[in-house]
């Protein structure tokens, strides 16, 4: 199983989604509330990709993204009426790395990448209709993490080439520059919204390994809480909450598990996400549905 992605769903659940060790997407709903989660159908959405992949959702959809080997993106979304297809994105682009992506209260698809030459880039879906893309500047490693900012637009971190965390702020033609945050990391962070209004938790591997947590609560940042010290440095990371409730997925050496806050950190435990029959033989090529 591939490195994990994860976003909160408008019902109150959150969404996992991976790369099999086929290649195709994999999405499942999951009820963080109790504990142990609450675990939906395992669905495969096919594709044959490679990294992590995104996903998305909005009031009335999901949106998925992926990377293929060729480093093009592909899209695909799924409604209440259907589940779509694979289709490459309209506005063309490529990335060394997974895709990150996050939806707004007003709707608005937000695809976060890094560029073939190491800065990050934005661009966005309003309905049908894709905006350019547009340069973040910066340099960085690995995939961005993005999230709903507290009072409008969207918040990015990224990893740098120094393996600082980096954080910028704002919407399509109005940004922050990059600001610093303390701390250092040798993977891609990730970020979670939702465990209450107006907060972030930040989340990354430490540099000799262990899970830390920042969180950004009325308007300021805490510091790095270390929440273990098992966690590989170079491990995967998704996160995603609801209200009161927090949940961390790792992967490492082909392995998902989570870490899930109901009051408490409990885990790691393994991804009860198994299905004897969801991994069909391997395409040739492509990302069809």
């Amino acid at each position: 199983v591939g490195p994990p992605a994860a976003t909160s769903l408008p019902d109150g659940r959150v969404a996992y989604s991976a790369l099999g060790a086929d290649g195709q997407y994999y999405l499942v709903a999951t009820g963080i509330i109790s504990d142990p989660v609450a675990v939906g159908p395992l669905e495969c959405l096919g594709g044959i990709a490679t990294d992590n992949p995104a996903v998305a959702a909005g009031s009335s959809s999901v949106a998925l993204f992926v990377r293929t080997a060729d480093n093009r993106l592909w899209q695909r979304t799924l409604t209440s009426s259907g589940t779509g297809a694979w289709s490459l994105l309209p506005i063309g682009g490529a990335s060394p790395n997974g895709p990150s992506a996050v939806v707004t209260a007003d709707g608005v698809v937000h695809l976060v990448v890094r560029g073939t030459n190491g800065a990050v880039y934005h661009a966005t879906r309003r309905g049908t209709t894709w905006s350019r893309w547009e340069s973040l500047g910066g340099a960085i490693h690995g995939t961005p993490a993005v999230a709903v900012r507290p009072g409008g637009g969207i918040a990015i971190f990224a990893r740098a080439t120094n393996n600082g965390v980096y954080a910028k702020y704002g919407d399509t033609g109005s940004w922050t520059g990059w600001s610093r945050l303390p701390g250092e990391t040798l993977s891609s962070p990730t970020v979670a919204w939702g465990y209450q209004t107006g907060r972030l938790d930040l989340f990354v591997s430490g540099t000799l390994g262990g899970l830390y947590q920042k969180a950004f609560v009325n308007g300021t940042w805490t510091g790095w809480i270390r929440l273990d010290t098992t966690l590989p440095a170079s491990a995967r990371i998704a996160a995603a909450a609801r209200s009161g409730r927090l949940i961390v997925y790792t992967s490492s050496g082909g392995a998902t598990s989570y870490k899930q806050y109901v009051g408490r950190w409990v885990g790691y435990l393994p991804a009860p996400y198994t299905c004897a029959s969801c991994l069909p033989r391997a395409r040739s090529a492509g990302t069809r549905g």
